[in-house]
């Protein structure tokens, strides 16, 4: 168990830094609106382009909608911002990605392996 345990470790690399932040940021989005959600203590990071023209942005709505989602809202967060799945799974896919060409790279060479040209 131990030796499968540290070959799946070695996979996984460490994250970039722009991938930190992001994850970070989204995280620290998550954390605190799940906290607004169930008490009156908002901690949110305001819309600026909300604040600064009075007009909900394009993005307005994402956070309520990931948090919906979280929480298991599925017809909620759709109402809220019906691509929430979708930018969800792109930011997952980004984060991962390099996980997951390794994954794949190993298992399509352990398919292969026998066969010659």
């Amino acid at each position: 168990m131990g030796f499968r345990f540290a070959q799946m470790a070695r996979l996984y690399k460490p994250l970039s830094t722009e991938k930190t932040i992001l994850l970070g940021v989204a995280l620290y989005q998550l954390i605190t609106g799940i906290i607004a959600a169930y008490s009156s203590i908002d901690l949110m990071i305001p819309c600026l382009f909300k604040a600064l023209f009075h007009i909900e942005c394009w993005g307005c709505g994402l956070s309520r909608a990931a948090i919906d989602v979280v929480l298991l809202r599925w017809n909620s967060a759709y109402s809220q911002y019906p691509q929430v799945f979708l930018i969800m799974g792109l930011m997952g896919f980004a984060l991962f990605k390099e996980q997951l060409q390794e994954v794949f790279r190993k298992k399509m060479a352990h398919r292969f392996h026998r066969i010659h040209f």
